[in-house]
């Protein structure tokens, strides 16, 4: 009873991160750059058949999965809209999280983490980083955010969405074009 006290009063100390704030606003953009590097790399790792350290700095990857535990963390304790009004309660914000966000984040994050921290020699990991491909919402919840933090023109409006396609036409290319690849050294395989 005495360990969850000090954690209450540890916690209180620690204020709730403004959703409308300037950190909120640059971590997101960090972990948009980080996500959006594991969206390219790991269907490049998958159709290859080679590990991330090997096609990929190491440092960079470390750093990416390091932004995305990181946001692990601070996501408990980032506030959020509701209704069109800042929501910095801890409880609610902690609640908003486990219902919105934990198991997405817990189940493309994990096997990464494992894998590059811990330097998994084991090319079977790479089916469970395909799991990663869950996070490709918080993309499109991170580009919404950013519009909505510049209260764009529709002329502005219309070149983000015109640029959100353009990622969106890529990904798919990215995602078929390994796909060709993997059927390619299948047909090979089999003669």
């Amino acid at each position: 009873m005495n360990n969850l006290l000090w954690l209450n009063d540890f916690l209180r100390c620690i204020p709730v991160i403004s959703p409308t704030g300037t950190f909120k606003f640059l971590w997101d953009i960090l972990v948009l750059v980080a996500i959006i590097s594991f969206m390219f790399m790991i269907p490049l790792e998958f159709t290859f058949s080679l590990r991330l350290e090997e096609m990929f700095n190491a440092y960079y990857l470390r750093a990416c999965i390091s932004i995305l535990i990181a946001d692990f963390i601070l996501s408990w304790n980032f506030g959020y809209f509701e209704k069109g009004l800042p929501i910095t309660i801890r409880s609610h914000v902690i609640y908003n999280y486990l219902k919105k966000g934990l198991i997405i984040d817990v189940s493309a994050t994990l096997f990464l983490f494992i894998d590059i921290i811990f330097r998994s020699n084991e090319l079977a990991n790479s089916y469970f980083h395909l799991l990663f491909i869950l996070k490709i919402n918080s993309i499109k919840v991170i580009f919404k955010k950013i519009e909505e933090r510049f209260h764009l023109t529709p002329q502005i409006t219309q070149i983000s969405s015109l640029i959100k396609l353009l990622f969106l036409i890529l990904t798919v290319s990215h995602i078929l074009g390994c796909t060709w690849v993997i059927v390619a050294h299948k047909e090979i395989d089999s003669g």
